[in-house]
């Protein structure tokens, strides 16, 4: 059936080899939290964790208090170092008071973090212990949310932790890569003893 080992190798790897996408939700329960800010289109970046290769999927945001603009947008964000931040994709959305999801397609790459703009709508949050997260001042994009490509100043620490989620399909990978290559090493060196004996 096999010609050869090769033929069979491949064979073995499309039977065997299965790829497996993992979601990952980076950033906190979208939950009714006690405090909403007093700025006014603003952004607030979220260092805690980065993005891994993959597409974010979907996003949640509680709202704690509404204003007159009740626009935000999720950010995808570079990190150019010294506390400034690119404007690698952002999704505006218009927001209700209370849980609010939506369901989206954003190419993320490994390193990149999250970001989220508030123009009079307030994402709800708790205090924390300082944390590594940052934020623009008071009315820095009150000319309208950044565009992609924009690059912004931080302060911080923040020390908050805001409603706002995201989960991401993570690119595939085999998930018994290692195994798999143990295995057809063997079976080669196995079949070449046996055709040399």
């Amino acid at each position: 059936m096999f010609k050869s080992f090769r033929a069979l190798a491949a064979a073995a790897l499309v039977a065997v080899l299965p790829l497996t996408a993992s979601a990952a939700t980076v950033g906190y329960d979208a939950i009714d939290r006690s405090l909403a800010d007093n700025f006014n289109d603003f952004a607030m970046v979220y260092t805690a964790e980065t993005f891994n290769d993959g597409t974010i999927t979907g996003w949640s945001a509680f709202i704690k208090r509404l204003g007159t603009d009740n626009t935000i947008g999720l950010m995808v964000l570079n990190d150019n170092g010294g506390n400034q931040y690119e404007v690698a994709a952002i999704e505006l959305r218009t927001v209700t008071a209370g849980l609010n999801s939506f369901a989206t397609s954003i190419a993320v790459t490994s390193g990149q973090v999250m970001g989220l703009f508030m123009a009079n709508a307030k994402v709800a949050y708790d205090n924390v212990a300082p944390s590594d997260d940052r934020y623009t001042s008071n009315n820095l994009f009150a000319a309208g949310a950044p565009a992609v490509g924009a690059v912004f100043s931080t302060s911080g620490p923040l020390g908050r932790t805001y409603s706002l989620n995201a989960t991401v399909a993570e690119v595939p990978v085999p998930a018994s890569l290692p195994l798999v290559l143990a295995g057809m090493a063997a079976f080669g060196v196995a079949s070449r003893r046996k055709r040399a004996a």
